[in-house]
């Protein structure tokens, strides 16, 4: 298995085209940032699938028609507290989006972090420059190896749900008012 990461596709970033480009078709860049992400998507999934093979991937912008590639999309944004309301209000749209564990000041906030990608499509850890690891924070690191057990016992559940995704359009991380049963009296 291997996957990809596709960066610098969501019209944030100028390193692909400038903003004032225009492409032959008419197109300007900044919209062909996010077509160029979905083409990219389709390009990889069908290299792997033509070798038989599975794979997996990251990819800063999206489009429509996207929820059967096997991409969850991901952000620079960093703020603890909206990654838990984008999770779920993403899954009211049908996009799968994961934040990222890559900093943090104290032992308690590690932990926090750790346990909200635990419970992401995509449990990662994106900490290469700060360099904080895992077990960096000695007061929290079995809780961190419990969490990470945890993820990994979750395996069989997660492959239903994203097959559950794939083939039915219902995201793996969603509110509970999109369950069956859900009553909000």
């Amino acid at each position: 298995m291997g996957g990809y990461k596709i960066d610098e596709v969501d019209g944030y970033d100028r390193w692909l085209w400038p903003d004032v480009a225009t492409f032959p078709s008419g197109v300007p860049a900044e919209m062909m940032r996010q077509t160029y992400g979905l083409w990219l998507q389709r390009l990889t999934t069908d290299s792997y699938r033509k070798q038989n093979r599975r794979t997996y991937g990251l990819v800063r912008a999206s489009n429509a028609g996207a929820s059967s590639f096997p991409y969850v999309i991901y952000n620079d944004y960093y703020n603890h507290r909206d990654f838990i309301t984008a999770l779920i209000n993403s899954g009211y749209c049908g996009v799968l989006w994961t934040p990222e564990v890559r900093n943090a000041k104290t032992g308690e906030e590690w932990l926090r972090r750790f346990q909200t990608v635990v419970f992401s499509p995509m449990a990662m850890i994106d900490a290469w420059s700060s360099g904080l690891k895992p077990w960096s924070f000695p007061e929290v690191s079995e809780q961190i190896k419990e969490y990470a057990l945890l993820r990994m016992r979750m395996m069989p559940y997660w492959y239903t749900e994203f097959a559950r995704y794939h083939y039915d359009g219902i995201p793996p991380f969603h509110g509970m008012s999109l369950e069956s049963g859900f009553d909000v009296r």
